[in-house]
Order: C-alpha cells, then structure tokens, then sequence
C-alpha cells in the first residue's frame, strides 16, 4: 500500500545504489533498461557495459546508474525494484515505484512566481504558500499522485494562502497553481 518513488514520464534520472550489507545483492528493476555509469566512484568495468535490467551490488560497494523513463506509464499500478534473491524479496527488500504521465494531467514545471514558498513540508494539518508579490487572481488544487484534484480554491487579491490538508491521508500530493495562464506545481508530503 505504499509507493517509494514517483517518476515523471519522459524523464531521465540517475540512482545510485548502495550495499551496507555484507553480502552481495542482485538488484533488479522493472519497466526499464539502465546504463551503469559509476562502481564506489569508479568508471565502471567492461562487465557492466551494455543495459540492464540487473545488477551485482556488491557488499560495501556502490552502484550509479542512468536511464530515461519513456516508454510506459500507469497511474495506478506501480512498478517494483527489488533484490533478485528470493528469500531477500520476501523479506522486504524491495520498493515500489509508479510512473507518471503528467502531460494527460497538465502538470508543468514552468515557474509562474518568483520567490514563492511552500511550508511546512512536509505538513500535517496546514499548508501555507507565500507568495513573493499579491496575486490578483489564481487557482490553487491539490493533486494526488494520480493527478486527481482532491481540493481546489479561488484566491483573489492574496500573498500568502492557507490550505487546510488535515483530512488528506498521509502521503505525496502536487499543489497546483494556476494564473496568468500558467502552471505552477509543486511537491508535498502530508505526515
């Protein structure tokens, strides 16, 4: 019932993993291919060229690799990472990620404010946005990861909102701002 990670469709990111452990672990992600870039700050060996889909993780060892999340998305089910071993999958070694596609849902990173702040964040009954000038106009919603508005209100003439989140269970949420025709969305974490 948990999500790890939250990936945006037609990203690139890079993940670098990391043993603690004194043994050896396989890890193994779905959905999609990655390049090793990085072994304990090293350029990698001839070994770990090519994709993959796994990779040796050895003990006291780290693991960066690269990818770009660009070919499937759901909203819903989420993808897993995960030690290949067996008995180390069943013991909770693994996590959960979904991917997506913001565009169906209109989430930009374009910046509509200048000197905006969001706090707390994390929050646990109350979210405060300030922003940098006084709005005239604006449309503020709170998105779930699955791009669903849960809550959503009208400011006029403000610098600064309150959002009452106390009833959100915990959780990501986007907080969505709309004005002068544009997008504004941020991350949140509600405790």
């Amino acid at each position: 019932d948990s999500i790890n990670e939250i990936v945006h469709l037609n990203t690139t990111e890079v993940w670098t993993l990391v043993n603690k452990t004194l043994i050896a672990h396989p890890f193994h992600i779905h959905d999609i291919q990655f390049n090793v870039i990085e072994r304990s700050g090293q350029a990698p060996p001839l070994t770990d060229k090519g994709w993959k889909d796994v990779v040796l993780v050895l003990p006291g060892d780290s693991v960066k690799f690269i990818t770009r999340f660009e070919t499937f998305a759901d909203n819903v089910v989420p993808y897993m990472y995960h030690c290949h071993l067996l008995h180390h999958e069943d013991d909770g070694m693994m996590g959960s990620f979904i991917v997506v596609d913001t565009s169906l849902v209109g989430i930009s990173k374009e910046l509509v404010f200048e000197n905006m702040k969001l706090f707390p964040n994390p929050a646990l009954s109350e979210l405060n946005v300030q922003f940098g000038r006084e709005i005239n106009l604006a449309e503020i919603s709170v998105l779930n990861v699955l791009g669903e508005v849960i809550l959503s209100q009208a400011i006029r003439q403000a610098s600064q909102v309150k959002i009452d989140i106390e009833e959100l269970r915990s959780g990501i949420y986007f907080i969505r701002i709309f004005s002068e025709n544009k997008f504004y969305t941020h991350k949140f974490i509600k405790q």
